[in-house]
């Protein structure tokens, strides 16, 4: 069956962001503007800027959206101590580039609090995380996006009451040490995620992905020179299912402490129809689940399309 492409923000007031011709030149003058943002007026801030640098941090408001044009299109960077962009409240983020050049203890996507959902993006981190969560009862989508970062891409500290979807994502990143690359709790599913890392000597003790929740079709690539402790995949609390999902990690040097899958703490694995060489157990067996794994599938209309939509939208209310 075809289904037809819908724009999500037809109801949504639009604020156009350009250089020349829109409503604002920045989006901090945009979110300042919106003022009665509720329930049952929503806005969306449309994006059109390759190149804007801000010094501040964006902390964004209830009912309020940010979509661009696509990555390319539509960028937001600077040097900003701890989040680029906090987002304490519902929030989609589409179509965007957001990267926080301070190389500081700072990240891009900050404060994730209510549901928040991040969509063909790239978000670049120069610092220490890329999109951090810290708070309670919160979801975080993150779907047809790439996340690169020096240290951990993702982090929970909200425990079990965060839900943590992502599906198409490349994860990349190139320095750091004592990094678990991205951080999951029960609950959370990795669909077709692909982490690659590639970091230099003198780190040590890095996870590819780490926590309890569900991975399918998913691949982790350490190229590592000289690190140890490293694990690709680590089961540490909770129950961590692994479905259709390729694991490496290569040394220059091979370390007895270098395992592609590791069960540690009160963690149970359980592994179905993947490939992975060497496993390490501290107390817990890997197990081994046959159970059938149906895929999500979602039909999304590209960056370009949603932003077309939004830009005509915006043309005939002004």
């Amino acid at each position: 069956m075809i289904r037809r492409l819908v724009n999500p923000y037809k109801d949504h007031i639009v604020k156009y962001v350009a250089p020349s011709g829109g409503d604002y030149t920045t989006t901090a003058a945009a979110l300042a503007a919106i003022t009665d943002a509720a329930a049952g007026k929503r806005y969306v801030i449309l994006h059109d800027n390759p190149n804007e640098v801000i010094d501040t941090q964006l902390t964004w408001k209830q009912y309020v959206s940010l979509v661009g044009f696509g990555r390319s299109r539509s960028k937001v960077s600077g040097a900003v101590s701890q989040a680029l962009l906090t987002v304490p409240w519902d929030c989609d983020i589409h179509g965007m580039t957001l990267q926080n050049t301070n190389t500081g203890n700072s990240w891009v996507v900050g404060g994730v609090k209510g549901a928040v959902n991040i969509r063909d993006c790239a978000l670049i981190s120069n610092g220490a995380d890329n999109i951090y969560v810290n708070a309670a009862s919160s979801t975080l989508t993150v779907e047809n996006s790439y996340l690169s970062g020096k240290f951990d891409i993702l982090v929970s500290q909200a425990g079990d009451s965060v839900r943590t979807y992502m599906r198409n994502v490349d994860v990349f990143t190139d320095a750091g040490e004592d990094a678990k690359i991205l951080r999951i709790v029960t609950g959370d599913i990795l669909e077709r995620v692909r982490v690659v890392a590639q970091l230099p000597a003198g780190a040590e003790s890095v996870v590819g992905i780490q926590g309890a929740g569900t991975l399918y079709g998913c691949s982790v690539d350490l190229a590592l020179a000289n690190i140890n402790p490293v694990y690709g995949i680590e089961a540490n609390g909770g129950t961590l299912t692994v479905i259709d999902t390729t694991v490496r990690t290569a040394h220059e040097d091979r370390y007895e402490t270098r395992f592609d899958l590791r069960v540690s703490g009160s963690g149970v694995m359980n592994v179905s129809n993947c490939q992975y060489d060497d496993t390490k157990v501290d107390g817990t067996p890997v197990q081994i689940d046959r159970t059938p794994w149906q895929a999500h599938g979602r039909l999304t209309m590209t960056s370009a399309q949603l932003g077309r939509m939004l830009y005509n939208q915006w043309r005939r209310q002004a």
